[in-house]
Protein backbone atom coordinates (compact mmCIF):
# COMPACT_ATOMS: atom_id res chain seq x y z
CA UNK A 1 0.00 0.00 0.00
CA UNK A 2 1.55 3.43 -0.95
CA UNK A 3 1.73 6.32 1.44
CA UNK A 4 -0.96 8.05 -0.69
CA UNK A 5 -3.33 5.31 0.09
CA UNK A 6 -3.06 5.27 3.69
CA UNK A 7 -3.38 8.87 4.03
CA UNK A 8 -6.71 8.49 1.74
CA UNK A 9 -8.17 5.83 4.44
CA UNK A 10 -6.62 7.17 7.60
CA UNK A 11 -8.56 9.30 10.53
CA UNK A 12 -5.06 9.94 12.25
CA UNK A 13 -1.68 9.67 11.29
CA UNK A 14 1.39 10.49 13.01
CA UNK A 15 4.41 11.10 11.64
CA UNK A 16 8.01 9.91 13.43
CA UNK A 17 10.94 9.37 11.25
CA UNK A 18 14.16 11.24 11.20
CA UNK A 19 14.80 14.30 8.18
CA UNK A 20 16.77 12.64 5.74
CA UNK A 21 17.08 13.38 1.72
CA UNK A 22 14.43 10.43 1.06
CA UNK A 23 11.76 11.81 3.86
CA UNK A 24 12.46 15.41 3.16
CA UNK A 25 9.25 16.99 2.09
CA UNK A 26 7.44 13.48 2.52
CA UNK A 27 4.37 14.79 3.06
CA UNK A 28 2.67 18.01 1.33
CA UNK A 29 -0.29 20.11 0.14
CA UNK A 30 -0.98 17.40 -2.31
CA UNK A 31 -1.03 14.10 -0.10
CA UNK A 32 -3.22 16.13 2.65
CA UNK A 33 -5.76 17.07 0.07
CA UNK A 34 -6.29 13.58 -0.63
CA UNK A 35 -6.88 12.99 3.00
CA UNK A 36 -10.43 12.82 4.93
CA UNK A 37 -11.56 16.08 5.78
CA UNK A 38 -11.67 15.16 9.20
CA UNK A 39 -8.46 13.56 9.45
CA UNK A 40 -5.73 14.97 11.68
CA UNK A 41 -1.59 14.62 10.74
CA UNK A 42 0.54 14.55 14.36
CA UNK A 43 4.45 15.85 12.84
CA UNK A 44 6.33 14.71 15.99
CA UNK A 45 9.33 14.65 13.44
CA UNK A 46 11.64 17.63 11.68
CA UNK A 47 9.62 20.43 10.07
CA UNK A 48 10.83 19.14 6.37
CA UNK A 49 9.06 15.96 6.22
CA UNK A 50 5.57 17.85 6.08
CA UNK A 51 5.51 21.00 3.68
Amino acid sequence: MSIDEVLKISDLVTIHMPLTPETKNLSNAKSIAGMKDDAVVLNMARGGIVN
